[in-house]
């Protein structure tokens, strides 16, 4: 193990910013090590801002480009498919403790455990021209602690090499990061005076297990 990678173990309590925690996570994709199929699934990740969009202020300068976001997404691997289409796999989560959860700044970006709308899509070699895509968005969300609004968590990878996926099944492990693409990336969205938007893209992603500890929602 890592000093890197301890170090994640050690200071899970403490919030990812650019002054701070530092460089989390090593990255270490595993498929199913510690965890049991019937078991949510739980991977813990580390984004780097690309961009900040708020005139209204309403993140108050706390969130800036080159910044590290920790977050943790929770999924049933076992849930069903409702997608009609044979190359997308949707798959819908309407309770918790499904949903993500961003740790940003001062801030905590999450799903509202009582209006969980949490589907994760997954596309293989669909479209024209044909691309591999991960979709997961979050709809409801608790609104920050300085009241503003939390319309949108998402997170999207594509690849047009159609070699990331094979299935349209949900894995039950964290994406393997060389394989993707990550265009618009992590994105928060949300409301106040005026909206505002963050955008990152995730450089690390990692299994939860009993010994990695990944950050729960608050």
């Amino acid at each position: 193990m890592s000093a890197l990678f301890r170090m994640l173990v050690r200071r899970d309590r403490c919030r990812v910013r650019r002054a701070g925690c530092g460089a989390l996570l090593l990255v270490a994709v595993a498929f199913g090590s510690g965890t049991r199929a019937a078991d949510p699934i739980r991977i813990v990740f580390v984004a780097r801002v690309g961009n900040v969009y708020d005139p209204g202020e309403a993140l108050r300068e706390a969130i800036k480009v080159d910044d590290l976001l920790r977050g943790t997404i929770t999924y049933d691997p076992n849930a069903r498919n409702t997608s009609p289409l044979p190359t997308v796999g949707r798959y819908e989560h309407r309770q918790a403790p499904f949903g993500i959860s961003i740790e940003a700044g001062p801030f905590v970006f999450q799903t509202d455990p009582k209006r969980v709308d949490f589907p994760i899509v997954l596309s293989n070699d669909h479209g024209v021209p044909p691309r591999d895509s991960f979709l997961l968005t979050s709809a409801n969300n608790l609104p920050l602690q300085n009241g503003a609004t939390v319309s949108r968590l998402s997170w999207e990878l594509v690849d047009d090499s159609l070699k990331a996926l094979d299935s349209i099944r949900l894995p039950i492990g964290a994406p393997d990061l060389d394989k993707w693409t990550s265009e618009f990336g992590l994105t928060i969205e949300g409301h106040a005076t005026v909206e505002f938007v963050v955008r990152a893209h995730v450089i690390e992603a990692m299994l939860c297990t009993p010994e990695v500890r990944c950050p729960s929602p608050r």
